[in-house]
């Protein structure tokens, strides 16, 4: 009888570590398929925003004016910390 039981046992938490596995491999062929849609989207937004893409957009639509990059708005704003510690915060506005 108990060893029925222990028996059973066994076979439940084998069943259990089965489905268990089960599951995980079906998250990461999910994952796979996501990862192979983001690289395919990635590529078609390259492909949009390429250089001359841009140039050619902005060339089509005069009353944008010019254009500043962004990266010569950046200012750092105090934080209250001494300078140059990198406790500095950027704001793009």
């Amino acid at each position: 009888m108990a060893l029925g039981l222990v028996g059973s046992g066994l076979l439940s938490a084998r069943q259990s570590r089965l489905q268990a596995g089960h599951e995980v491999t079906a998250a990461r062929l999910r994952i796979r398929e996501h990862d192979e849609r983001l690289l395919k989207m990635r590529a078609q937004i390259a492909e949009y925003v390429s250089p001359e893409a841009v140039r050619a957009m902005i060339s089509v639509h005069d009353e944008l004016g010019d254009l500043e990059p962004i990266a010569e708005r950046v200012r750092t704003l105090p934080t209250g910390a001494p300078a140059g510690t990198g406790a500095e915060v950027a704001d793009a506005s």
